[in-house]
């Protein structure tokens, strides 16, 4: 939805309305856009009172620079909507409205046939969208020992690693990474107990599926090699755990409700695996 028409004050509040003080200084602009999360049943619902927008903004060369970093971008502080005369735009904040103060500026531009809304290709970032509440607020926590480990050396490297690579290049592929860790309540173990398993979408090939399980199975291997911190037990084939999955690749139909209970999914929708940009020095 653009913002051109908007009345003044809609606008400001946009900025004021935002959950962070620090962030409401950062004013919207009548060049913005917002992106409205919610469904009609929740907007025409009496239980709701509040409804969640985000404001895009036309992007900067600086971040427009490398394709796939916009095409592959899975963080949810870093969206891309993208349109077909290559318009890009990125998510600059979030706001939380009064839901009939909304309304009352919808109708009001409707009104004065000023509500235009425009189509952006959303097609990688579909999960992000559609998941943003359930996601966020469903996530289980892993321990930050090990997501420093994992992520931050491997999955988010800025330098690139095979393990980003790979879900790079899988992309399509791979529905999501589940893990298992052990100890889970240990913040800063001196050692973790690890599995990782990709859940396979369900277009993907029994040809695709293993070639993912023998790429999957040689990054961990290179991974519990050098890192003293975990122990990928599928590497050594030491399954220290009876609730540990050693599968490297499973189909939907292959992953059951214990696998998800005794795993924890990695929600890659809020991790940015970008590759480096080759532009930068």
């Amino acid at each position: 939805m653009s913002l051109e028409f908007c009345d003044a004050d809609f606008i400001a509040s946009l900025s004021q309305h935002r959950a962070t003080e620090s962030f409401r200084g950062k004013v919207a602009k009548k060049e913005d856009f917002l992106l409205i999360i919610s469904q009609d049943c929740d907007i025409a619902s009496n239980s709701f009172d509040y409804i969640e927008v985000l404001v895009f903004r036309k992007a900067k060369s600086k971040d427009r620079r490398g394709a796939k970093s916009i095409e592959y971008a899975r963080n949810v502080h870093k969206i891309f909507l993208k349109d077909s005369d290559d318009y890009v735009l990125k998510k600059e904040e979030v706001s939380l409205l009064s839901k009939q103060f909304f309304i009352t500026e919808l109708e009001r531009l409707k009104l004065k046939e000023q509500l235009y809304l425009n189509e952006f290709n959303i097609e990688n970032n579909k999960s992000i969208l559609l998941s943003w509440l359930v996601n966020y607020y469903a996530r289980r926590p892993l321990p930050d020992g090990f997501n420093r480990s994992l992520f931050d050396k491997y999955i988010k490297n800025p330098e690139g690693h095979p393990l980003q690579n790979f879900l790079i290049k899988y992309y399509n592929e791979i529905l999501d990474v589940y893990a298992f860790v052990y100890p889970m309540d240990e913040e800063d173990a001196s050692e973790y107990d690890v599995t990782l398993t990709a859940l396979l979408s369900q277009t993907c090939t029994e040809d695709q599926g293993e070639a993912i399980s023998k790429e999957l199975e040689l990054i961990i291997s290179d991974i519990n090699k050098q890192d003293e911190k975990l122990n990928m037990m599928q590497a050594t084939g030491n399954c220290l755990h009876d609730a540990a999955l050693m599968d490297y690749a499973l189909m939907p139909h292959e992953f059951s409700m214990e696998n998800e209970i005794q795993t924890r999914k990695l929600t890659l929708d809020f991790l940015c695996w970008m590759p480096k940009d080759e532009d930068e020095p």
